[in-house]
């Protein structure tokens, strides 16, 4: 009969990834001489043991995602039926995103950005729509809102990023989107105080014009103090 083998455990560590398994052959003249383990479309390679064995994987060689060890046992003879076991890779390259603007009320085309690490890109979207790719340019992200393409009231942005066939875990942001009318209000209350200050700042000015601009005092001499072309020495009383 052909030898049987079976996985018993797969061990995730941080740098590698532990298999584990036992094998027998059922002809009592015979047993197994190797198990060849394989990931995914692998070549095969012989792990260490027999009746109890084990494989090292190296996880920095692999993907994040999804992934497939096939194992076979061989006695000399024939092989055994493969065994198969999927684990999903998770390594130090999980894709991260955060949003660094935050908008309480937005009532204008407004730019909101990020930073991510570990994607190869980001994508982003509003409330129940599609999601839509974002390039990342220098570690940041950034995207435009344009509130009469979503319409008054509350939405929630949500981001993630993404990297070799994984996604990172999903941030959200709420914003209520104001009537359009009220930029006009907003830009009035801001600039109230301004116009303000101008306008006492030019009556403040024009009043000091007008000081070095009056007529000048007017005194009266005694006619014996008037010469010939001359006011000699005498002084206004």
């Amino acid at each position: 009969d052909a030898p049987v083998v079976e996985i018993s455990r797969i061990i995730e560590g941080e740098d590698s990834i532990k298999v584990l398994g036992f094998a027998h052959d059922n002809d009592s003249w015979n047993h197994v001489i190797y198990v060849e383990v394989r990931i995914d479309d692998g070549s095969w390679n012989i792990a260490i043991g027999t009746e109890q064995w084990f494989y090292m994987l190296d996880a920095s060689v692999l993907s994040n995602g999804n992934h497939t060890i096939y194992v076979r046992a061989y006695d000399g003879y024939e092989y055994s039926k493969i065994a198969t076991a999927k684990f999903r890779m998770r390594n130090a390259k999980v894709p991260e995103v955060c949003i660094a603007t935050f908008f309480d009320v937005i009532y204008d085309t407004t730019e909101i950005y990020g930073y991510a690490k570990n994607v190869e890109w980001v994508e982003v979207r509003v409330d129940e729509g599609e999601w839509m790719r974002v390039n990342v340019t220098n570690s940041e992200w950034k995207i435009i809102i344009e509130p009469n393409d979503i319409g008054e009231g509350w939405h929630t942005l949500y981001v993630r990023g993404y990297n070799d066939g994984v996604y990172g875990d999903t941030i959200t942001m709420d914003f209520y989107v104001g009537n359009g009318k009220k930029v006009i209000n907003n830009w009035l209350i801001t600039l109230l105080p301004i116009i303000i200050s101008a306008v006492l700042a030019l009556l403040f000015i024009h009043k000091i014009c007008r000081s070095f601009h009056s007529p000048a005092k007017t005194y009266k001499y005694r006619k014996s103090s008037i010469k010939s072309g001359w006011c000699g020495s005498k002084k206004p009383r």
